[in-house]
C-alpha cells in the first residue's frame, strides 16, 4: 500500500503497516423533524474539515487481506409515515418499484378509532379482506455484527380469523421486487432473483417464519418481522438467529409501538424487514422505523488458490459517500488490484498478474535463468506453498516457513550495527591479540548488495587460522575440520586480507553472488531501492526484498573467516569483489542521481525542442527509473502519477525502437526523457 492516496486532489487515505487511516466526512444530520437521521464519525482530526478513522487489514500467512476492520462509528434510521408528502423519501426505501409499491398500494386514511396524537392522516391497511398481506418493507445489506432495530405502531378493531394461504407468495413477491429494484443486492444476486425465490418457496424454515403458527390467540396474526439471509441469499434458520418477530398485542390500540431492538446480523448478507397481517380482518400500521448501527467489518475476502476473489462468499459493506474510499484495492499478496473495465489484474511491479488464469500476462524478464518454468508462471505453479514478490523469477517459500532463518539472518549478518556483537569469534580473537578492523560502512541506500559486497571485508587477522562463525551471533564457535597434516596452511602476514567464506569450499558464495549481479544492476536497484529506505528495520522486509541472499544463507548457514595468502583460495573471490564494488558504486551513483523528476531532467544534459516539448536522453532501466522518481505520487487509473507538487509523470515503451520514454509535465512545461539500455 502506498504512503497515501488522493482522488480528485482530495486525500483518500494514509497507509500504515497495519492498514490505513481513511479520510471521512463526519456527519450528524436529521431530516423532517428527526424522521430520518444519519451519524458517521471518526477518531482522528484531519485538515480541511475532514475526520480520519483507523482501518485494520487482517492478513493470512501469504499476506492476503482477509478482512478489513474499522474503528468508525456509523448509524442511520428511516421512518415510513405513509404520508403522501414524503413519497420521494419513503417509496424507494420501503416498497417495491413501480405501481406495486407497498407504501402506495396499502395507504389508507387513518381510522377514526385510532386516537394516538403522533399519527398523521394516512396509515398502512393490511389484511386478506383488504387485498394486501404485506405492507411497507425494506431490504438492507448487512455485515456480521451489524445491529438492526425496528419498531411500528398498530391498530385493529377485532382480531378476526386467520387466513394465511397467500402469505408465502406475498412475501416472496415483495422480496423479489426488493432484490431487483433496490440498491442493496449485488448484481449477481439480482440476476438470480427468480432462482432465489423458487428455492425459498421450498424451504420449510422460511415458510414457517413467514406463516408463523400459534402466538397470542387473542390478537391477530400480524407481525413486525426481520429475516436474515447470507451473502448468497440462503435463508438463515431461526435457530441460528435468522428470524426475529414481534406479534401485535391483545389490545387493539396500544399507544406504545411494538419493537425489535439491536438485533445482531448473524452473517454477512441481507436483512429483510416488513410488517404483515395474515388475518382476514384489517390491521393498521404506521410510523415503521428501521435503523442500523454498523459494526466493525468493512469487507471479508476469500480466494481461490491462484488469487481470484470468490465473489459469492466474499462481502463488502454498503457504504455512504461520506465514508470516503471504503473499497480496499490491496488484496491478494497485498498487491493492488486493477478492476477497471473488469480487467481484474494485480500489479506485482515488474508484471501484471491475472488470477482468473493463474498466470502473468507478460514474459518474465528473468526467464532465461529458469528454463524449467514457463515464463508466464506464478509462484512456480504452486500457490499454496509459494508466493511471488515482484513478478520476477519463480515463487519463493512463504514467510511462515522460513521465519526462523530470516530472524537468524537479520541478526547474524547485520554487520554494520556491531561486528563484534555479531561474530563472537572475532571478539575472542581480538582479546587474544588479533587485530580486526571494519572496511567501511557496509549498509547504505543500496542495501544488502552493498553489504554483501563489503562483507568480504578488509579484516586483519594475524593468526592465519580459519575462524568459523555460527549463525545467530551467540551459538559459539564450531571448529573447521583440520587440514591434512602433510600440507599445513601457512600463517597470514600482518595486514593481510581475510575473507568471509562459505563452509563448503566447493561453492563460493561471492562467486554465486557475482553471477546474480551480472543479471544487471537494474534488478538490484529495484530491490534495494525499497529495502534501503527501511535500513533493515525488520527481518520481514529484508527477506521480501532480498530473497536470493536469504536462500543462500539458508542453504549454507555456516560461514568462516579465512585468510588470503599465497596458497589461499580466495583470490578469485577478491577479484570478483572488486568488480562488484565498482558496479555498486556505479549503481549507487545512478540511484542518487535519478531520485526525482528534476534530477532526471538534469541528468539528461542538453535538451532539444521537439513537438512542443524538451527532449533529452539518459541511459539506464526505464522502469526502475520511473519507479524511483514517482515514489510518493498518486497513481491514476490511466497510469499517470501525480506528485505532491503537482508534477505529472507518465511512462511508455516503444517496442519498435526499444526506447523507454518518461513524460514530465512540470508547471505546464513538457519534458520527454528518452531512456536507452
Amino acid at each position: 500500500m502506498p504512503p497515501f492516496a488522493t482522488s480528485g486532489g482530495t486525500l483518500s487515505y494514509i497507509g500504515f503497516e497495519e492498514g490505513r487511516i481513511r479520510a471521512i466526512t463526519a456527519i450528524n444530520s436529521s431530516q423532517d423533524g428527526g424522521l430520518d437521521a444519519m451519524s458517521i464519525n471518526g477518531n482522528i482530526t484531519l485538515p480541511d474539515g475532514h475526520m480520519g478513522v483507523f482501518d485494520y487489514f487482517i492478513k493470512d500467512y501469504q499476506q492476503n487481506v482477509r478482512m478489513v476492520l474499522t474503528e468508525e462509528t456509523h448509524s442511520a434510521y428511516n421512518t415510513c409515515t405513509m404520508e403522501s408528502n414524503r413519497n420521494s423519501a419513503e417509496d424507494p426505501v420501503f416498497g417495491q418499484t413501480g405501481g406495486s409499491n407497498e407504501v402506495e398500494t396499502t395507504r389508507y386514511p387513518k381510522p377514526s378509532g385510532w386516537q394516538n396524537a403522533n399519527l398523521g392522516s394516512s396509515v398502512s391497511r393490511l389484511g386478506t379482506n383488504a387485498g394486501h398481506n404485506i405492507g411497507p418493507n425494506t431490504l438492507q445489506k448487512v455485515m456480521a455484527g451489524d445491529q438492526v432495530s425496528a419498531s411500528v405502531q398498530y391498530y385493529y378493531d377485532v382480531a378476526g380469523s386467520n387466513s394465511n394461504s397467500n402469505m408465502v407468495t406475498s412475501v416472496l413477491t415483495s422480496l423479489a421486487q426488493a432484490i431487483t429494484g433496490g440498491g442493496a443486492a449485488t448484481s449477481m444476486v439480482k440476476a438470480n432473483a427468480t432462482g432465489i425465490t423458487n428455492q425459498l418457496n421450498g424451504t420449510s424454515g422460511f415458510i414457517n417464519a413467514v406463516q408463523p403458527a400459534g402466538g397470542n390467540g387473542a390478537a391477530p396474526q400480524a407481525y413486525l418481522t426481520i429475516l436474515f439471509f447470507d451473502e448468497r441469499f440462503n435463508f438463515i434458520e431461526a435457530a441460528d438467529g435468522g428470524v426475529v418477530q414481534q406479534q401485535v398485542g391483545a389490545s387493539g390500540s396500544d399507544p406504545a409501538p411494538i419493537g425489535l431492538g439491536a438485533v445482531k446480523a448473524p452473517k454477512n448478507g441481507y436483512a429483510f424487514v416488513y410488517v404483515s397481517n395474515q388475518n382476514n380482518e384489517d390491521v393498521y400500521f404506521d410510523n415503521l422505523k428501521v435503523g442500523i448501527t454498523r459494526g466493525n467489518i468493512i469487507e471479508e475476502n476469500h480466494y481461490y488458490a491462484y488469487g481470484l476473489r470468490i465473489a459469492s462468499i466474499s462481502s463488502r459493506k454498503a457504504g455512504d459517500v461520506n465514508e470516503g474510499k471504503l473499497k480496499n484495492d490491496y488484496l491478494y499478496n497485498d498487491k493492488e488490484l486493477f478492476d477497471d473495465a473488469d480487467l481484474d489484474w494485480y500489479d506485482y511491479g515488474f508484471r501484471n498478474y491475472d488470477p482468473q488464469i493463474g498466470r502473468f500476462v507478460q514474459l518474465d524478464p528473468l526467464t532465461d535463468d529458469y528454463p524449467f518454468l514457463t515464463p508466464y508462471q506464478y509462484a512456480s505453479c504452486d500457490p499454496i506453498t509459494n508466493i511471488d514478490i515482484d513478478g520476477l523469477e519463480g515463487g519463493v517459500s512463504t514467510l511462515a516457513k522460513i521465519s526462523s532463518t530470516v530472524s537468524d539472518f537479520s541478526y547474524s549478518y547485520n554487520i554494520v550495527s556491531d561486528v563484534k556483537a555479531i561474530f563472537p569469534a572475532i571478539s575472542a580473537a581480538e582479546s587474544a591479540g588479533t587485530s580486526f578492523k571494519l572496511f567501511s560502512t557496509l549498509i547504505s541506500s543500496t542495501g544488502i548488495f552493498t553489504s554483501l559486497a563489503h562483507t568480504a571485508v578488509n579484516l586483519i587477522d594475524n593468526s592465519g587460522d580459519p575462524k568459523q562463525v555460527g549463525k545467530g551471533g551467540g551459538g559459539g564457535v564450531k571448529p573447521k575440520p583440520a587440514a591434512p597434516a602433510a600440507k599445513p596452511k601457512p600463517a597470514a602476514k600482518p595486514e593481510q586480507k581475510v575473507i568471509l567464506r562459505n563452509y563448503d569450499d566447493d561453492d563460493s558464495f561471492f562467486s554465486n553472488m557475482w553471477e546474480k549481479q551480472k543479471r544487471g544492476w537494474w534488478l538490484a536497484w529495484k530491490r534495494t531501492k525499497e529495502a534501503g529506505q527501511q535500513m533493515w528495520e525488520n527481518a520481514q522486509n529484508n527477506w521480501r526484498a532480498h530473497r536470493d541472499p536469504v536462500h543462500q544463507f539458508a542453504a549454507n548457514p555456516m560461514m568462516y573467516l579465512s585468510p588470503v595468502g599465497p596458497e589461499g583460495a580466495a583470490i578469485e573471490e577478491v577479484a570478483a569483489l572488486n568488480t562488484i564494488e565498482k558496479e555498486v558504486e556505479t549503481g549507487t551513483k545512478l540511484l542518487n542521481q535519478f531520485n526525482s523528476a528534476e534530477s532526471l531532467i538534469e541528468g539528461a544534459g542538453e535538451l532539444t525542442p521537439v513537438k512542443g516539448a524538451m527532449q533529452g536522453f539518459v541511459k539506464g532501466d526505464g522502469n526502475a527509473i520511473f519507479k524511483a522518481i514517482s515514489q510518493g505520487g498518486a497513481r491514476q487509473a490511466n497510469g499517470t502519477v501525480i506528485m505532491q507538487d503537482g508534477t505529472t509523470l507518465f511512462n511508455h515503451f516503444s517496442t519498435t525502437t526499444g526506447v523507454y520514454t518518461i513524460d514530465i509535465n512540470k508547471a505546464g512545461q513538457i519534458f520527454k526523457i528518452r531512456i536507452t539500455p
